[in-house]
C-alpha cells in the first residue's frame, strides 16, 4: 500500500504519554499508518508514514488513542 508522508515528526514525553500507550497503539494503527518511534530519556519522538487510503486525521486519532490509553494507565497507577 502506497504511503504519503509530509507529516511533522512529533515528540512526545513520557510524562503524558506512557510508553505501553505508544506500543499499543502503534500497534493498534498499523493498518493506518506505519509509525517510526525512537525513546531517548523521558520522550519519544514519532514520525508517520500515513497509508494513501487512510483517513486525513489519523496522526490526530493516534495522538488521541495513545492520550486516552496513557491517561486509564496512569490512573490505575495511582488507585
Amino acid at each position: 500500500m502506497p504511503v504519503r508522508d509530509g507529516v511533522a515528526p512529533v515528540t512526545l514525553t513520557r510524562h503524558v504519554y506512557t510508553p505501553a500507550a505508544i506500543d499499543q497503539t502503534i500497534r493498534a494503527f498499523h493498518e493506518l499508518c506505519e509509525v517510526e518511534a525512537v525513546v531517548e530519556r523521558e520522550f519519544t519522538y514519532l514520525r508517520f508514514h500515513v497509508k494513501t487510503d487512510g483517513p486525513i486525521t489519523v496522526c490526530d486519532d493516534f495522538l488521541n488513542y495513545a492520550l486516552e490509553l496513557s491517561a486509564q494507565e496512569l490512573l490505575r497507577v495511582k488507585e
